[in-house]
């Protein structure tokens, strides 16, 4: 990274930190949030928990890490595919608590790598393309199969409750951002009707995928300091 760019972001990091006062001696030295993924807009219940421990800054900034397990189920990956997914999220993590009191809105950005923890194989995506009907046509299968895990980007925001001056209930919405990759699958038949019976040619490529998805939903979870 230039140099420039280095003392720019150490400007950006300075100015966060002199415009939120420093803790006082009596307010906790660490954090830490542990959630759970009620529902998702893909219909997913409860697809896994997320814990994070972290340094506060002061009241209102603080830094951290944390990790997760994962399961979906019928995931949309991308175009007709979807797929069942174990995933184990290392993350780190910035999260900003806008108010002193009991209540506040709260807001983070989680930003790892999710190792995936299965193989799965999408559903099949067949189609049929006819040259000459009853004489000649071709048949597809593709799928995929997934094999290593990849980036992400998770963004929430919400609200915390304190329940005493150590615990917390917080509620969010989270997007979430990742990949994951693996191999296409392409299987081609070729069929041609003759009079002593239809001739088939069979063909089988693999090529690298590389699936993007995303993912809305509601988190709910504990805090404690």
């Amino acid at each position: 990274m230039k140099p420039a760019r280095v003392h720019k972001c150490l400007r950006i990091v300075l100015v966060l930190l002199t415009f939120t006062p420093p803790l006082s001696g009596q307010e906790a030295r660490w954090y830490n949030v542990t959630s759970f993924s009620v529902i998702t807009t893909e219909g997913n219940l409860f697809t896994g928990l997320r814990s994070s421990f972290g340094y506060p800054f002061n009241a209102f900034l603080s830094v951290g890490g944390g990790a997760g397990l994962e399961r979906f189920t019928n995931l949309p990956t991308y175009g007709p595919y979807s797929a069942n997914l174990s995933l184990l999220p290392l993350y780190a993590e910035i999260r900003y608590t806008a108010l002193k009191g009991r209540f506040s809105p709260v807001a983070a950005v989680n930003a790892g790598y999710k190792i995936l923890l299965n193989i799965p194989t999408t559903n099949i995506h067949s189609y049929t393309y006819t040259i000459f009907p009853g004489i000649a046509w071709n048949e597809y299968h593709e799928y995929d199969t997934y094999t290593r895990g990849g980036l992400f980007l998770t963004t929430e925001v919400g609200v915390r409750g304190l329940i005493d001056q150590r615990w917390g209930i917080i509620l969010t919405a989270e997007y979430s951002l990742w990949a994951i990759g693996g191999d296409q699958h392409y299987f081609e038949y070729q069929y041609l009707a003759k009079p002593e019976g239809t001739e088939i040619k069979e063909f089988h490529y693999t090529s690298a995928t590389l699936a993007y998805t995303h993912i809305f939903g509601i988190r709910i979870g504990f805090t404690i300091k």
